[in-house]
């Protein structure tokens, strides 16, 4: 296990090779070599390999098959199979729902619909994670994500409620963070709508001038980019004359 912690699993694997084919190792240590040999494969990007030892992991002992099958199915997404990637996350929840890592096969679930392009059904699965699982780290991740879903779909208000939750619920999380610096009103610089959003969830967070100078850039960039205007970098250089961002401003125009 310490090379295994070090980082080094070309090392550690002949170790557990060594474990898992001992014949005095009970059960359920074998089904732990398994799987920490099959993580070493999976980190070489042999998932072929890999997967062959999670599933004799979970045939070696139960206490072990939750993590083996969620890696399973994390792998499939890696390979662009996420059809068959959401299929062994809902196996997961079927089979071990108390399990730590339910939260984290649902919130994988959820990524899966989206590379997909199946909103509808991301959406649904991120809200399961939040009601289900509402104490997970899984959880606060979700409700960011959902956030920038439905933002990205057109939703703005229902991603701004979703946000002001977040905030609430979690207020010194780092989710809590990124809630703030890239909802909305954010993203629009509209730093009066963002002093507003911060008044209503009770935050004690307050914008700094740097941050404030950023967010000003960052919405002009914005601007820039995705409607070729630039009256936003013209009146941020007149504003900021020698900001951290004027430079790259004015490259821009």
């Amino acid at each position: 296990y310490s090379l295994f912690q070090q980082r080094n699993y070309q090392g550690a694997k002949s170790p557990f090779l060594a474990v898992y084919s001992s014949k005095s190792a009970s059960a359920e240590m074998r089904s732990d070599a398994a799987n920490r040999i099959g993580d070493c494969l999976y980190y070489g990007r042999d998932y072929g390999n890999a997967e062959s030892y999670y599933n004799r992991a979970a045939e070696l002992s139960d206490a072990h098959a939750d993590y083996a099958l969620y890696q399973k199915g994390f792998m499939r997404g890696l390979q662009r199979r996420h059809s068959e990637k959401i299929a062994i996350m809902d196996e997961v929840l079927d089979r071990y729902p108390q399990s730590p890592y339910a939260p984290k096969a649902l919130y994988e679930k959820a990524q899966a619909y989206i590379a997909v392009s199946d909103n509808g059904s991301a959406e649904s699965a991120f809200r399961r994670l939040m009601s289900s699982y509402p104490q997970s780290p899984e959880a606060r991740q979700g409700q960011l994500q959902l956030a920038v879903l439905l933002n990205s779909t057109g939703k703005h208000s229902e991603a701004l409620e979703q946000y002001k939750s977040l905030v609430r619920k979690y207020p010194s999380s780092e989710e809590a963070s990124v809630a703030i610096d890239e909802n909305i009103y954010a993203a629009d610089g509209n730093l009066q709508g963002l002093s507003s959003f911060l008044n209503s969830v009770g935050s004690d967070y307050k914008l700094t001038d740097t941050e404030v100078e950023r967010l000003s850039f960052t919405a002009a960039e914005n601007d820039y980019v995705d409607n070729g205007k630039t009256a936003g970098l013209s009146k941020f250089i007149k504003s900021y004359p020698s900001g951290k961002y004027t430079g790259q401003a004015a490259y821009y125009l």
